[in-house]
């Protein structure tokens, strides 16, 4: 049997845990190549090709399991010519590299559409701009 949480849990998880993991002081890297076996790990041979940087607003509250985030701030310089694949959200005090089973991160895939973060074209070229206008994370019930 599986745990199962209540979506005032959810709610409360996301409100007292993620919205004071990063603080203002996340970030999220937008990298090409294969995603790491866990967000435990390096970042591997992937190439970073923007960093987008929380503000002070940059989160809302939870309403069933859900929380948006929004207030991100663009990248309006992009690293490189790539095709992005994946992203790491971290704190950045901490850094989104090397191996750590105490950094603060969370990895997840980007796409065109049904990725955990999509976008119109994943296609980023150097010097161009990289923007989220807004993105969810869901807690599941169980």
């Amino acid at each position: 049997m599986a745990i199962r949480l209540s979506t005032g849990t959810r709610n409360f998880i996301l409100d007292s845990g993620l919205n004071t993991l990063f603080d203002t002081d996340g970030a999220i890297n937008l990298y090409s190549g294969t995603i790491p076996a866990d967000a435990d790990a390096d970042v591997g041979a992937g190439t970073l090709a923007a960093t987008l940087t929380f503000t002070a607003n940059w989160i809302g509250s939870a309403a069933a399991g859900v929380m948006t985030l929004a207030a991100i701030t663009s990248d309006t310089n992009v690293d490189a010519s790539v095709t992005v694949t994946w992203f790491r959200m971290h704190d950045v005090s901490e850094g989104p590299t090397g191996s750590s089973a105490t950094k603060k991160r969370i990895d997840g895939t980007v796409g065109t559409s049904g990725a955990d973060l999509n976008f119109n074209t994943v296609t980023f070229i150097a010097g161009g701009t990289a923007a989220i206008s807004s993105f969810t994370i869901t807690l599941p019930a169980s």
